[in-house]
């Protein structure tokens, strides 16, 4: 998903009516809401931990900020959810909807708990056991 499908996905995950938003650029009201909690919840994933792989690379991925329609995070898109899980978290401490910070918690440890296995090196203990 690009940043503006995020956006509309996490729109619909609210439950909230309508479609937006139409654009991230020049958003306001309730679609300026969305695109900033997409924004942010991608930034603070990539934040969450020192030993993402991406950070570990021979040249680490500088923190990615998106900020056009078309932008795209870098991860895998089967976990693009994540950041839409992750946004709802604080949308639904906003919305004060207790049964969607329930839910998006739900999926956002779902998804976190692929992220870490996917993108952390697995700890290795002296006789060749991982965990």
């Amino acid at each position: 998903m690009n940043y503006l499908q995020l956006c509309q996905r996490l729109r619909a995950e609210c439950q909230d009516i309508g479609s937006g938003p139409q654009t991230v650029s020049n958003a306001s009201g309730r679609d300026l809401r969305y695109v900033n909690a997409i924004r942010e919840a991608w930034q603070k994933i990539q934040l969450m931990r020192s030993d993402w792989d991406w950070l570990l690379a021979d040249e680490p991925s500088p923190l990615q900020t998106l900020s056009n329609d078309g932008d795209e995070p870098f991860i895998e898109p089967e976990y693009h959810a994540a950041i839409v899980w992750y946004a709802l978290t604080s949308e639904g401490l906003t919305l004060a909807a207790a049964e969607l910070l329930m839910r998006a918690q739900q999926e956002w440890n779902f998804y976190y708990g692929l992220l870490v296995s996917k993108h952390v090196a697995k700890l290795s203990f002296g006789g060749g056991e991982e965990w």
